[in-house]
């Protein structure tokens, strides 16, 4: 899981974190009990002042998906 240090769309720097829901598991993915383990996420939004895009803080491996 890697986090973004930038804008996804203008490449500005000062991305600004507003919204954090914790580690979350993925969607659409139901497990049982004993899968849980090690099995969630960071799921946080962020704002860019410059273009004002919301998006995901955190970017998952295709292969996790």
């Amino acid at each position: 899981m890697e986090r973004i240090k930038k804008c996804r769309s203008c490449g500005c720097k000062e991305v600004e974190l507003f919204f954090d829901l914790g580690h979350q598991p993925f969607a659409n993915a139901l497990l049982q009990d004993d899968q849980m383990m090690g099995s969630d996420y960071p799921l946080s939004l962020s704002w860019c002042p410059d273009c004002t895009l919301v998006q995901l803080n955190h970017t998952a491996d295709p292969k996790e998906l």
